[in-house]
């Protein structure tokens, strides 16, 4: 499921003959002058490890440089997926120590996005 507005969602559907496919991802995101905004992704925990999470960055990132966007941003608690978005090129660009009061740190990162012919 992808929208046209200024908010882009995706969805990943799973399913074969003996199950019926059903949501077990998605993500939503915000484009706005040269930035994609990821505000919420999230996995079936009995799908996570399988390339869902990958594919659907894949896919906000693929919308996000058709829309003109150069760069992409989200923000994480430390205990969610900073080691995921690491891994698919993100950089630490902030955190705020103590967000929640309890002691967990916020997260800010960021990376460059890519053309199909290059580097931008």
């Amino acid at each position: 499921m992808v929208s046209l507005h200024k908010w882009a969602g995706c969805g990943c559907y799973r399913g074969d003959a003996s199950w019926p496919a059903r949501v077990v991802g998605g993500l939503f995101g915000e484009t706005q002058l040269a930035w994609l905004r990821i505000s919420t992704m999230a996995v079936d925990p009995g799908w996570r490890s399988q390339g869902i999470g990958a594919a659907l960055l894949a896919e906000a990132e693929r919308l996000a440089v058709a829309r003109g966007c150069k760069y992409v941003y989200v923000d994480t608690m430390e205990y969610h997926a900073p080691r995921f978005y690491r891994t698919h090129g993100f950089s630490m660009v902030g955190q705020i120590p103590d967000w929640d009061s309890r002691g967990h740190t916020k997260l800010y990162l960021s990376k460059r996005l890519m053309e199909t012919t290059g580097p931008i």
